[in-house]
């Protein structure tokens, strides 16, 4: 099989310098990691769909610079692991933590 190398898009999707990107398997979403503390979703065709940021205070999410994402194969769940060796678990509200 032929593979173009031609360019089929560019997105601008952070404001910080780019570390890590992945995309899912079947859903049409990626997530962009960088060194700004935050993580961004998209949809393939160019949608923010959701920011994961930083924010101090009493149980506050904690995001470090990621190092890596990774989604799940076939459920909406994000891994990242961050330079301060933390591992988080992102998925939607309503799953139980005890289905991961």
């Amino acid at each position: 099989a032929v593979v173009s190398t031609q360019s089929t898009g560019t997105l601008d999707v952070v404001s910080s310098n780019l570390r890590t990107v992945a995309f899912h398997n079947y859903a049409p979403v990626m997530a962009c990691g960088s060194y700004d503390q935050g993580i961004r979703i998209w949809n393939t065709w160019g949608d923010k769909l959701n920011d994961i940021k930083f924010h101090e205070g009493f149980m506050g999410q904690k995001v470090g610079p990621s190092v890596s994402l990774e989604f799940h194969p076939f459920e909406y769940k994000l891994v990242s692991a961050g330079q301060d060796n933390c591992v988080t678990v992102y998925g939607k509200a309503t799953d139980p933590v005890n289905k991961m």
